[in-house]
């Protein structure tokens, strides 16, 4: 499936409604939409993550959630008062993973499989894979802190 066959607005909605679904209820509060980050959200510690979709249609669903927020996510998730780097770096993997997951059977007009999940702490909201365009770029506040989760459609298939 190409980009062309891709209707971009419905699924914009159906992947805004896909990452609301999966984080709101960990947050106990709705995420609020943010249309672009400022310059000076790129100098914000995050945890970036990302899952690769392959078969029908390929690409990649990235993550990159600031460290604050990441950390009250994982801390609700997990049940737990304090949290290490470990158990933010899995939170971050498999929620991207749950994105990937749901995305996929809408996406797919083949079979496809997912990756195995790979994360990391960077610096910004700057994550991107070689070899592939972003279709879709959603960036959301929860109080002051930010997340951007992106859908990537590979340039070229992996057979």
């Amino acid at each position: 499936m190409e980009t062309s066959e891709i209707d971009l607005d419905s699924l914009t909605t159906q992947f805004e409604n896909i990452i609301r679904a999966v984080f709101e209820p960990l947050l106990k509060a709705p995420l609020e939409r943010v249309e672009e980050l400022l310059p000076e959200d790129n100098q914000k510690a995050t945890r970036s993550a990302c899952v690769h979709i392959l078969g029908g249609w390929q690409g990649t669903v990235s993550s990159e959630i600031e460290i604050d927020l990441l950390t009250t996510i994982t801390k609700n998730m997990l049940q737990k008062e304090q949290v290490d780097a470990d158990e933010l770096g899995s939170v971050s993997s498999e929620l991207t993973n749950i994105i990937g997951g749901n995305l996929k059977g809408i996406l797919a007009v083949d079979r496809c499989i997912l990756s195995i999940p790979k994360e990391k702490v960077s610096q910004g909201f700057d994550f991107h894979e070689l070899e592939n365009k972003i279709i879709i770029k959603l960036c959301f506040k929860s109080g002051f802190q930010l997340m951007v989760i992106k859908l990537h459609q590979a340039l070229t298939k992996i057979v």
